[in-house]
Formats: structure tokens, sequence, C-alpha cells
């Protein structure tokens, strides 16, 4: 039985400097700008709840960029979406490139895609033109010819991965990155249509298409039932899930069965919204995978000494993305293919997550140990949270990464009374860094602790340090109390000097010891 139509949207992953994106599809991106042109995404499944995550005109998190017809030719590509192409190791087979474009997420990922289109393949051939083409390393020549005139003819031989460098050069000014795997395997998202094959064939079909199997002498007769998902509702639809691909294959023959309208929807909409909706949603749970990796490898790389807190932080906010963003009861199929069948099945994201967990806690633990538990401190971080939190952060990283003991109270604070810990830890510590941010030290109406901070350090004596950062001033009118602060040494930081501000600032501590000592 053959598919009367076959769809499939090749996606090739890269990396480009998330700064750019702001101005991704405006003048202001100038050469990015001449190629392509921003297309608006439809995203009729996603509630108003989770609207502003996908829309453009409110910065959301992603836009999708669309090559200029005029440049397609760029990519290797004839420059009509109708042209036909075939691939020289499978001749019999023709197909469309209609749409070429790229996805980019605020995040810094993005993804090259290639809407490809042929009708009335068998499965056999559905399989080996699907794994020829996903398997970009394979450099398999794809080929058009048409007619120009009598006797001429614009004839034309590409790669995949000919078109990658192709497309990566013409957004080179957004610095584009190759992933670890961009010119070896595409990702990919198929839809296809079949009338009428067999329950338990279209079940060992959709097994073969998920595993990438060329043809049907290497077919399964074992269904892996937690990768093949087919809806309660619509039963005639099923999705084969990998690691690398999400494939549908809608039966219209059973569709029909269930209501008159079925057919003209899957031929008519369905496609839409797979190459929509769908594409969508597998770009932002992919993204969420792609986090998950980068946070395992920070891990195993990890100094036992380092400081985890970065990637702590990262943990939660993970953790907190990852859940089922459509909430809508009618899409609530949408959610268990993405959540439960790609991410917990596939990916096993869920598992993954709680194992850097216990690798971060491990190395805190570890630091613990090096480091003491004890309530003798070198330091102690004074600073505004609203202003001063990154700073201080970089401060406590660089510090306890040349082995100091730090209060640093996001990661020191107990359970018990607040401001006696923080006067116990002052008392504690040797020296004292004010992380003196632009109008940290204004006069405020609720309780000022870094104030009291400050004024405690100096009623102990304490060595203070002040961080001056992005040109901070001290304001007019302080208390007495405090205006000895003043007076005290002063190191500026901005993002220009950052590093080197760091160091001066590490080299002070412990520096008067040195100097008695000589």
């Amino acid at each position: 039985m053959s598919h009367e139509r076959f769809e499939l949207c090749l996606i090739i992953p890269f990396r480009y400097n998330g700064d750019h994106y702001e101005n991704l599809g405006t003048e202001k991106e100038q050469e990015v700008y001449k190629y392509f042109e921003q297309k608006k995404m439809t995203c009729e499944m996603i509630n108003a709840q989770n609207f502003d995550i996908w829309n453009n005109d409110r910065g959301g998190v992603m836009k999708y960029l669309e090559i200029k017809q005029k440049y397609r030719q760029t990519l290797g590509l004839h420059h009509k979406e109708t042209c036909r192409y075939s691939l020289k190791k499978l001749p019999a087979v023709t197909f469309k490139i209609t749409k070429a474009g790229g996805w980019f997420l605020r995040n810094g990922n993005a993804y090259i895609t290639l809407h490809i289109i042929t009708e009335n393949l068998e499965e056999d051939q559905v399989l080996e033109f699907k794994s020829t083409l996903v398997n970009v390393r394979e450099n398999s020549k794809i080929l058009y010819s048409v007619k120009t005139g009598p006797d001429k003819a614009d004839e034309k031989e590409m790669t995949i991965k000919g078109m990658v460098r192709a497309f990566l050069n013409m957004v080179e000014t957004v610095e584009p990155a190759e992933e670890k795997n961009t010119c070896i395997k595409a990702l990919s998202l198929s839809y296809g249509i079949e009338n009428g094959l067999g329950k338990e064939e279209l079940l060992i079909y959709c097994e073969n298409l998920r595993m990438n199997r060329k043809n049907s002498s290497r077919s399964t007769k074992k269904i892996e039932e937690k990768y093949c998902y087919i809806p309660q509702e619509y039963p005639y639809l099923h999705w084969a899930v990998s690691e690398n691909s999400l494939d549908l294959t809608a039966d219209i023959k059973e569709a029909s069965g269930f209501a008159e309208n079925n057919s003209k929807f899957i031929r008519n909409q369905l496609g839409v919204s797979v190459f929509g909706n769908y594409l969508m949603l597998y770009f932002y749970y992919y993204s969420l995978k792609e986090k998950c990796t980068e946070l395992e490898r920070q891990c195993r790389m990890a100094d036992k000494n380092m400081c985890m807190y970065p990637q702590k932080e990262a943990v939660r906010a993970l953790d907190k993305d990852l859940t089922e963003i459509v909430t809508e009861d009618r899409f609530s199929h949408v959610n268990t293919l993405f959540f439960q069948y790609l991410c917990i099945n596939n990916w096993n994201l869920r598992e993954r997550l709680s194992q850097i967990k216990d690798m971060v806690a491990e190395s805190e633990n570890i630091a613990d140990h090096m480091f003491g538990n004890s309530e003798d401190y070198e330091v102690f971080i004074s600073y505004r949270r609203k202003y001063g939190a990154y700073v201080a952060r970089l401060v406590y990283n660089e510090l306890r990464n040349k082995g100091k003991n730090v209060f640093y109270d996001i990661k020191k604070m107990k359970s018990g009374r607040f401001d006696k810990q923080i006067r116990e830890a002052i008392q504690k510590s040797e020296y004292v860094i004010a992380v003196l941010t632009p109008g940290c030290l204004d006069k405020r109406e609720d309780e000022d602790w870094m104030r009291k901070e400050l004024k405690y350090a100096l009623e102990n004596d304490k060595k203070i340090i002040n961080l001056l950062v992005d040109g901070f001033e001290f304001p007019k009118g302080l208390p007495k109390n405090l205006k000895e602060v003043t007076k005290r040494h002063g190191i500026h930081i901005n993002a220009e000097y950052i590093d080197s501000s760091l160091e001066a600032l590490t080299g002070q501590i412990g520096g008067d010891k040195e100097k008695e000592e000589k």
C-alpha cells in the first residue's frame, strides 16, 4: 500500500549569539535581513496563558526567518518551490523542497529547516527516502534539472551538508556555531498519509520509521509501545517517537470511518498544524534537552572545589520549564506526546535532572568538607539584592575558587533568626566586601539591612573593601555612623574590566597578613 503523501521537515541544530535575537528580522541586522524575511507563526493550540512565549511582536522566545525566493539559489535550490528534485541513489523518488528557513530561540539555540514533500511512495521507499536524507554525513547527492529552452536546461547537484554550510554563511553576522552533530545527522518531523494499511502492519512500519530502518528486509517484528503513541481520541493517528525524530502517520481510511470530514481535515489542515504548532513545541522541548545535556557536561567537568551555585540555579529553572505547556483539555494528547513520550520516555529528562541534582549536591558536600562547616569566615559579602545580586554571586564564585571561606547569604543562611545569623557572620569574618551599586545606600523607608550590615562591620572594626559597581558614587547626607565607609579602600568594577577587578579584589583578601610577614 502506498503513501498518498509524505512530508518531511529536516531539522539541523546550531548555535548563535543570542544577543542578536532582538534585531533578527529587522534592518538592524542588515546582512540577515537581506536574505530572509520574518514570518508570523501560528499557535492555535497554545492557549492565552502561554501566548507571550510564542508571540514575536511581544519579544517571544522564538522567531522564524524564511529565505527569500530570489536567494534560494544561494543554498543550491531552484528559485521556484514547485521544482522537483531527486536523490542520485534513489532516482525513482521525486520531491519538492518548498520552504527553507531558520528558527531562532532567544537562548541562542537555532535550527535550519527544510520542508520536503513527496507523493505516492511505497512504505519501503519512504523508509529509505527518510533514512538517506537525515544522514547528513552520508553526503547524498540531490539533483534537479529544469528545461529553460528547446536545447537548454538548468541543472544542479547539491547535498544537505552543502546547504547547511551555505545557510551558516548567510547568517554569519549573528555568529553561528555548529553543534557536535550539525553535519552528521539531522533531526526530523514527518507527516504521512496512508490508506488502509493493516493495524499490525502499520505499527511495525511506524517502528521501522522511528528506527530509520531503510527497507523491509531489516524490518522489525517487535513493537516498542512506549515509543509508539496512538491518541485515544484519534486512533487513526500513529506517532513514532525517537531520540531524534517525531513521525506521524495518518490512516485516512480509518479516519473516514469516524467522521466524513476527517479525510478533508487530514489532507488540508493537519499538516499545517504539524509543521506549525508541533514544530514550535518540538523546538521548545529540544532546547530544554540541550540545556540538560550542557548541565551534565558542566557537572562532569567541574573541579571538586568549584562553586556549583550557577548550576544549581540552572537546574531549578530547567525543572520549572519542563512542564506541560498546553493546558486546554482538547489538546491533552499534545502534552502526552511531547511531555511523556518525548521528554520522559525518550530523553529521560526527569531522571537526568535528578542525577544532575545529586552531582551538584555531592560537589557542595565536598566543598563543605574542604572548607569546613565552621562559622568562622574570611569574608562577608554585603549587597543590595535588587541591583547587586549578580555581582555578589560573581564575587562569591571567585573567592570560593581561590579557596576562601565566604559568607554569602543565599548559600549560608540556615533556618532561625535572620538578624542573629547576619551579626554572627560579620563578627566571625575578617573582611566585609561592600558591593556598592548605584542607589544601594540611598535612604529607604523599609528595613535597610545593607546599611545595618555596614554599620555593624564598622562597630566591630572589620576590614571593609568597597566594590564600586558601574560608576557608583556615595550619596550625600549619609548618617555619621556610615560616613567612615567612604574612607575605606575601593575597587572599581564594570563589565569591561570585570576580570582584572575581581583579581584585584582577591589580591586584597589576606594581603595585609602577607605584608606583615614580610
